[in-house]
């Protein structure tokens, strides 16, 4: 695999990854930080380990998400959690 020049962790935008805490926001924010980076060689949104719970969000070109071993995206299960993205 190659990596890309720039890392972005979901950490840096409040991400927890306790499969609790719900982190649709620090995935919507990270991956709009890395559309508008447009960085040559694109950028990389790496998830530590840890199970991080989340509604749906978009990815978008020039990006790699990277998995650490043992991190689990999981999808939140809750109605309330699933509003439609802008």
């Amino acid at each position: 695999m190659s990596y890309r020049n720039n890392k972005i962790s979901i950490t840096d935008f409040g991400g927890v990854g306790d499969g609790v805490t719900l982190n649709t926001k620090a995935f919507r924010e990270a991956i709009y930080r890395i559309e508008h980076l447009r960085r040559r060689g694109g950028s990389l949104l790496y998830i530590p380990p840890g199970e991080y719970l989340t509604g749906p969000f978009n990815l978008t070109s020039r990006m790699t998400l990277y998995l650490a071993r043992g991190a689990v995206i999981k999808a939140t299960t809750s109605k309330g959690s699933i509003t439609k993205s802008s």
